[in-house]
């Protein structure tokens, strides 16, 4: 998995609510924009982020040291012209890497698997994955871990994997052309195999702009449903550049006005001041993917031990484009312009070798 959940967090990141224990007038605190940077409103709302961190108003022993800066130069270090900071605060405005054990991965498989041996030439294996893999995001976790959390952005709820190979009945010891020369040099000695992977989306984030002005950048900007529904997400065809490539579009914006946190119509809306939007992290999946491999062999035997192999692989041997997920962003239709990732296009390769 690739969204491993680590083991620190930032334990001075900004909070949306800051508790009056943690606060430098004692007071509680939250984010407002529209307060003037470096001020305190009478409600407690405030815009200057540094004010909402853990360790700018509180008080520790270290920081009350003889040592430590003084009031006047603390103020000073940490940009607090009107002077909220007050004597013993640690007045710090830093991040501070914190070594948790709290931030989990969780992954949840169930497989089958069905192989069939040797047959009639035949030879094969099936794999069906069902998978659920979900991880904490470091960021923002020190105040709010259910909000960073969801689906691992790595790990495709479905996956259909089949390999395997069929040697053709013809030629020396097979069913058919097994008393000719000519024909099993023709016919004979040829292998088909291949491997093919069919698998679901990965996982990806909705956010928009206007949800980065209710809450501190610490924070996740998602939007939140109007009305529990969901978006719709279709594959368009492609649409060729004017430079030899491309894109797709996996969505279309559905958003009538996301200004206010009162609009009722269309699909999302603003979650409002102080506030996460409900539509969570990499709730959305991306478009499907699939793959196949095909190989051909023929070997041609001269003389008991020795021979030639002849060998083609084709890689991606349909050329079928696995799309990438589309940029999350809702104000804008979600267009790919790359491939996911292990898509690529067809390739070909040959090779022949003298085996003795």
């Amino acid at each position: 998995m690739g969204d491993s959940s680590g083991n620190q967090t930032n334990w001075n990141e900004a909070a949306i609510n800051l508790p009056g224990a943690n606060s430098p007038t004692g007071q509680a605190l939250h984010y407002d924009p529209k307060v003037p940077q470096n001020t305190i409103s009478a409600s407690g709302g405030v815009a200057t982020q540094n004010y909402l961190r853990r360790y700018f108003g509180t008080q520790l022993a270290a920081c009350k040291d003889p040592l430590y800066p003084s009031l006047s130069q603390l103020r000073n270090l940490a940009g607090d012209p009107n002077g909220y900071l007050q004597a013993g605060a640690c007045g710090w405005t830093s991040d501070l890497q914190y070594y948790v054990n709290n931030l989990n991965t969780s992954f949840n498989a169930m497989q089958v698997t069905l192989a069939q041996g040797m047959w009639k030439g035949w030879a094969y294996t099936a794999n069906y994955q069902w998978a659920s893999a979900f991880a904490t995001n470091t960021g923002f976790s020190s105040w709010d871990p259910a909000a960073v959390n969801g689906r691992d952005s790595n790990v495709r709820l479905q996956q259909l994997t089949w390999y395997g190979s069929y040697d053709l009945p013809f030629g020396h010891g097979k069913q058919y052309a097994s008393n000719s020369r000519a024909m099993d040099l023709l016919l004979g000695g040829f292998q088909l195999s291949g491997v093919l992977n069919w698998a679901g989306g990965l996982p990806f984030t909705l956010n928009y702009n206007e949800a980065g002005s209710n809450i501190p950048g610490s924070a996740p900007s998602y939007p939140s449903y109007t009305s529990g529904g969901h978006m719709k997400t279709s594959l368009t065809g492609f649409k060729a550049g004017s430079n030899g490539t491309g894109s797709r579009t996996f969505y279309k914006k559905q958003v009538d006005n996301l200004i206010t946190p009162t609009v009722t119509n269309g699909l999302f809306k603003n979650p409002g001041l102080d506030t996460i939007g409900n539509v969570g992290r990499n709730t959305y999946i991306g478009p499907s993917f699939f793959n196949t491999d095909l190989a051909v062999t023929k070997a041609f035997t001269f003389y008991e031990k020795y021979a030639f192999k002849f060998r083609m692989d084709a890689f991606n041997a349909f050329n079928h484009i696995n799309p990438a997920n589309p940029g999350g962003n809702i104000e804008s239709d979600g267009t790919i312009t790359g491939q996911g990732p292990g898509g690529s296009t067809r390739q070909l390769e040959f090779n022949l070798r003298f085996q003795f």
